[in-house]
């Protein structure tokens, strides 16, 4: 009954490791960072051991396979005295089995279903493990560590980060499965939009632009503004195709009694081809601290403007 009650355990504590493992890999890091800013201790130390998770992901294996080897002998010493020569192909015969549904396919689909939950109260028994089979892991890891030193291959640290491909699968689940709002979904579905969307797409075209020529007087420019409501003006030169600068209106405030046209008082006008996407526009525009650029064409051509509004 001791070797039953002995092997039972094993199992479990296969079933365990391998729960926790896998719960390890599958957890919903973006939800884990948020659990984390929250305050939530055990999140925080799953996201620090997820920069090195070979030191976790090896002890679990390490865990798992004595738990096997643990089975396996006291159920060969169970039988010995029933099978005698066989008891070792017997106890294999019977265990396998076990061990393959019990403790490695139910508890590792189970945790792929509720990764996030679990790991929340499993990864004390993989830091547990981890500080327990540290010699043995060591071991085990060194010799790999010193062959891919050997073929010119590094480790590298794992992201904590998901990238836009698994984020928008996570954006497919369902709200409760992808830990995320509706309304959270929607933002980030259109934040992807932004990022592919090109210039041309959301730009002012020319011929709807209030554009002054640079010989236009600043009285001109600052009725211009009091009508339209504007707070700069496109200036182009000789015809609006050729933009060449804007003047504000607190340049014209500060400047314009003094300057006899806009030439004076412009400033040089920014150019963006109008395939640009609007995101690296938009983080350019925001590094440079300007408002306001022209979009031209292949040929330099303006074609509109666009603005960080």
């Amino acid at each position: 009954m001791i070797y039953f009650w002995a092997i039972v355990a094993a199992v479990l504590l296969t079933a365990v490791l391998s729960a926790a493992e896998m719960a390890f890999i599958a957890a919903n890091r973006v939800r884990m960072r948020h659990l984390a800013e929250s305050g939530d201790p055990v999140a925080a130390r799953y996201l620090e051991a997820f920069r090195h998770p070979e030191h976790i992901l090896s002890a679990a294996m390490i865990g798992v396979t004595v738990a096997h080897i643990a089975a396996s002998s006291l159920a060969t010493w169970a039988l010995l005295p029933v099978a005698g020569g066989w008891a070792a192909f017997v106890a294999t015969v019977a265990l396998v089995p076990v061990m393959l549904i019990f403790g490695e396919v139910i508890p590792k689909t189970a945790a792929r279903e509720w990764a996030t939950v679990l790991i929340r109260r499993l990864f004390r028994v993989l830091e547990l493990t981890t500080v327990i089979l540290a010699p043995l892991t060591w071991m085990a890891r060194a010799p790999v560590g010193g062959l891919l030193q050997a073929v010119g291959l590094r480790k590298t640290t794992a992201r904590l980060f998901v990238s836009r491909e698994e984020l928008q699968l996570l954006l497919q689940l369902e709200p409760e499965e992808a830990d995320v709002t509706s309304s959270e979904a929607e933002m980030i579905d259109k934040i992807f939009e932004l990022g592919d969307t090109a210039v041309r797409e959301i730009m002012v075209p020319l011929v709807d632009v209030v554009a002054l020529p640079e010989t236009a007087t600043a009285d001109e420019a600052i009725r211009l503004i009091q009508e339209r409501g504007f707070s700069r003006i496109p200036v182009y030169a000789d015809r609006e195709l050729n933009m060449v600068g804007m003047v504000t209106a607190m340049d014209l405030l500060r400047r314009g009694a003094d300057a006899p046209d806009l030439k004076t008082l412009m400033r040089p006008a920014r150019y963006v081809p109008e395939t640009r996407r609007i995101d690296e526009l938009l983080a350019e525009m925001q590094k440079a601290r300007v408002q306001l650029e022209v979009v031209v064409d292949e040929y330099g051509a303006a074609v509109g403007i666009v603005t960080v509004e």
